[in-house]
């Protein structure tokens, strides 16, 4: 279990995860309670228009097949800030998924944290395309996190 503390404005590395700013009212985890499965669900809900039908049997069948952090309010365990998954072969391609973080915490610097961590992975070092899909509006977010917008021909099974 990689679980990072946050102390004096710093995350501690522990596990590859790496170093950088930090709140020191929140901890970093890749592994959730049930009751922050729940949390996570009700930011799905409340805080994106693309998770809204999510159902709390599919997020924890999700949860055991992707890698992913969570950032958790150390004064309320319960509580998740942000989270963000990625699926990966190691080596060729990766795909982040779902970076979201919670309404009331938004604006704050958390969705930065997330993607910055994220990519610190070690699953993650030697992959030669880290990509994302993204709203029209978050383009320019992840822009100055060093992602540019390509062309592409994203097929979906209908």
């Amino acid at each position: 279990m990689k679980i990072l503390e946050a102390r004096q404005d710093k995350i501690l590395y522990i596990m590859g995860i790496g170093e950088s700013f930090v709140n020191n009212n929140y901890v970093v985890t890749n592994q959730l309670t049930e009751n922050q499965i729940v949390s996570l669900l009700e930011i799905y809900k409340k805080d994106t228009v693309w998770g809204t039908t999510r159902n709390l049997d599919d997020v924890k069948k999700m949860l055991r097949n992707c890698n992913f952090l969570a950032l958790i309010n150390s004064r309320d365990a319960k509580e998740i800030i942000g989270f963000a998954r990625f699926l990966s072969d190691s080596v060729y391609r990766a795909m982040i998924y779902d970076v979201v973080v919670s309404g009331k915490y938004q604006g704050r610097g958390f969705g930065k944290l997330l993607i910055n961590l994220l990519l610190k992975q070690d699953l993650l070092q030697s992959v030669e395309r880290i990509e994302l899909y993204t709203r029209d509006e978050k383009v320019s977010f992840y822009e100055r996190l060093g992602f540019k917008k390509i062309a592409t021909n994203l097929m979906r099974k209908v």
